[in-house]
């Protein structure tokens, strides 16, 4: 809801939190962070907000809170530094879909990567397929964006800054297989323990 709000006001709102460069250049720095909760417009927040839902829908039980935080900090990270170094083109960016490109390049590496460990072998194995599929289907749609913009967008109110997906991608994909290591080691420990205490 807060996210609609914010979308409403063009001036006031914007003026103070959108990632613009000049603004940023001149050491308004709060911008990186505030740029990823702002929107264009209703449909644009709307969009984004279903978005978000989807992906928390599909890897809630993959991705724990504080990974959904950590995935967070990494992509918005990745995504400012990116736009500013890589990308100078971009004079204005707002939105959320960059992080939830992290968000769910992150939970389907974790698929990708399911120990076995973790779960029945069977379950691991239609994660790891599942996880691959959608991995593919992300390449796909971030490569045709990188070629042909977000064609399927260019009906809509708001224009579309797709090195912001790249880039939330890979900061996703990085996070997703920080965790899958950390979650075969605990693993490991695990069953090294349950193994000394027969």
């Amino acid at each position: 809801g807060a996210l609609a709000v914010l979308s409403i006001d063009e001036g006031r709102w914007h003026d103070l939190f959108d990632y613009r460069r000049d603004a940023i250049a001149d050491g308004q720095s709060w911008r990186l962070v505030s740029a990823h909760v702002m929107h264009l417009s209703v449909a644009h927040a709307v969009l984004d907000l279903a978005g978000l839902l989807l992906v928390a829908w599909i890897f809630d039980a993959e991705l724990t809170a504080r990974h959904q935080v950590f995935t967070c900090l990494v992509g918005a990270a990745t995504i400012d530094a990116s736009l500013w170094m890589l990308h100078p083109e971009v004079d204005r960016y707002v939105g959320l879909s960059g992080l939830l490109h992290a968000w769910f390049a992150a939970g389907a590496t974790r698929w990708l990567l399911a120990s076995p460990h973790e779960s029945g072998g069977d379950l691991v194995g239609r994660k790891r397929l599942w996880g691959a599929a959608l991995l593919i289907g992300l390449a796909i749609k971030l490569a045709l964006e990188a070629r042909h913009e977000a064609f399927w967008l260019t009906g809509w109110s708001f224009p579309v800054v797709t090195a912001a997906h790249r880039w939330g991608g890979v900061a996703g994909c990085a996070v997703g297989a920080l965790v899958a290591w950390f979650s075969r080691r605990d693993a490991r420990v695990d069953a090294g323990r349950a193994s000394r205490g027969r």
